[in-house]
């Protein structure tokens, strides 16, 4: 009975053995899962000749320039509600609304990143614009046409 019960145990001890690895593939060739075959770059590493589109070829380059880069309809209409609620009477440099809007849309002005607190930006001059209502003085000449002092 002893030699069966040791034989019982090595058959099962070679079963154990045999069923392979832990990690569940099912396949003791395939590589691991974070670690892929050369011949098959990762989806957020494109291969070189093919560069992503954000990033264009050198001899297409972005066009960042105001003038191919005009602000958005909406970016002037933020500026001049705020521009025009908060600099009045003396510190108002527009005629009106309508003076606004186009004096943003054709001045060359960058359309900038909110936020921006200096720079020839429409971006910039909202930011002090929206600063403009308790302290006009400080920072209608920010938001205005010209920029001065910050936005220039």
């Amino acid at each position: 009975m002893t030699l069966l019960k040791l034989t019982f145990a090595l058959l099962l001890s070679l079963g154990f053995a045999a069923c392979g690895d832990d990690s569940g593939s099912g396949t003791p060739d395939a590589p691991p899962a974070d670690n892929p075959p050369a011949d098959n770059p990762p989806a957020d590493n494109p291969p070189a000749d093919n560069p992503p589109a954000d990033n264009p070829p050198a001899d297409n380059p972005p066009t960042d320039t105001p003038a191919d880069n005009p602000p958005p309809p909406d970016g002037c209409d933020a500026y001049c509600t705020a521009y025009l609620a908060a600099c009045m009477d003396a510190k108002n440099e527009y005629d009106n609304r309508a003076d606004c809007i186009d004096t943003c849309m054709t001045s060359g002005w960058a359309s900038g990143t909110a936020g921006m607190t200096s720079g020839n930006s429409v971006a910039c001059r909202t930011y002090h614009a929206g600063r403009a209502g308790p302290d006009p003085a400080a920072h209608c000449v920010h938001a205005g046409p010209t920029g001065r002092g910050g936005c220039e």
